[in-house]
C-alpha cells in the first residue's frame, strides 16, 4: 500500500470531479509525448555535423529546448488536460527552434506532430466530459420545477406597460366597471 492517494479518475473510471482532470491513459500518453520531445532535444545536441548543418551550432537554443522538454514531465503531474498539452506544444516549439543538419529536420516535424495529436485528444475528451457534466446537471433538476426564463425584452416590455398605466393617487379615480343592460 502506498501513502499517496491517487487523483480521481486515475484508475480509468469516469469518477473525476472536473472535466479538466486527466483520466485513464492520458497521463501515460503525456509521458510518451514528453519522451519523444526529450529524445529530439537530445538528438539536437548530439547530432551537430552532417549535410546542411550550420557552421556555428546554436547550443544555447538546444540546451533551452532540452530544459523545456524535461520541464514537461513535472507539468504532467498537475494532471490538467489544458496545461499539460500546452506545455508539451511549447517545449516542442522550443526544441525545433535551432537549425540542425537535414537528418534532424525530419525529427523536428515529428516532434511537432506528437504534441499536436496529444493536445487534440485531450481537448476532445475534456469537451466530451464537460458536455456530459452539463447534461447530468440538467437531468438532476426535478421535472416538477419548470424552467422559467424570461428574456430581457419581455421584462422591459412589462415594465414599460406598467409605467404607461396611470398611477394611483388622490386625484385619480379609476373608471368604474359598466353595468350590463337589463
Amino acid at each position: 500500500m502506498s501513502d499517496q492517494t491517487d487523483p480521481p479518475g486515475s484508475d480509468g473510471s469516469d469518477s473525476a470531479a472536473k472535466p479538466s482532470t486527466m483520466q485513464g491513459n492520458e497521463f501515460l500518453y503525456g509521458h510518451l509525448v514528453a519522451g519523444v520531445v526529450i529524445a529530439v532535444a537530445v538528438a539536437n545536441l548530439v547530432i551537430r555535423h552532417g549535410k546542411g548543418a550550420p557552421k556555428h551550432p546554436q547550443t544555447g537554443l538546444m540546451v533551452a529546448g532540452l530544459i523545456a522538454s524535461i520541464a514537461v514531465v513535472p507539468i504532467l503531474r498537475t494532471r490538467n488536460r489544458f496545461i499539460a498539452p500546452f506545455a508539451a506544444l511549447l517545449a516542442a516549439f522550443i526544441v525545433t527552434l535551432p537549425t540542425g543538419p537535414q537528418s534532424v529536420r525530419g525529427l523536428h516535424a515529428l516532434v511537432i506532430v506528437f504534441p499536436l495529436i496529444y493536445a487534440f485528444l485531450l481537448t476532445q475528451r475534456q469537451r466530451k466530459a464537460a458536455l456530459a457534466q452539463v447534461k447530468a446537471g440538467r437531468a438532476a433538476r426535478p421535472a416538477s420545477e419548470p424552467r422559467r426564463r424570461r428574456s430581457r425584452r419581455a421584462k422591459q416590455s412589462e415594465e414599460e406597460a406598467a409605467s404607461k398605466a396611470p398611477q394611483r393617487n388622490r386625484r385619480y379615480t379609476p373608471p368604474k366597471a359598466k353595468r350590463a343592460k337589463r
